[in-house]
């Protein structure tokens, strides 16, 4: 697939859309991005990814630090489960 920044940014893979909106629909993760419903959850995720992949030794607040924290937990959860669904039933282009 390729590295963080490269998944995070391609909008042209249909195995990648539809993933975004599969882990869009961990509840954990829509609480803490604050968001409603899995495809505005995956945009938001997606979009976080990205920014984080593009930061080189960023100055942050310590409240920045912790929400990024939290939400790659939250996501790390999230995808760790589609890919496990995705493994048990040998099913990973849907």
């Amino acid at each position: 697939m390729g590295t963080l920044r490269e998944v995070a940014e391609d909008d042209e893979n249909r195995l990648v859309k539809k993933w975004w909106d599969v882990v869009g629909k961990d509840a954990p993760l829509v609480t803490v991005l604050g968001t409603k419903g899995a495809r505005e959850t995956g945009v938001r995720a997606r979009d976080i990814l990205k920014e984080l992949s593009r930061q080189r030794n960023p100055s942050i607040s310590e409240s920045q630090l912790r929400d990024a924290i939290n939400f790659i937990a939250a996501f790390r959860k999230a995808l760790n489960a589609v890919v496990a669904q995705r493994l048990s039933t040998g099913i990973f282009d849907s």
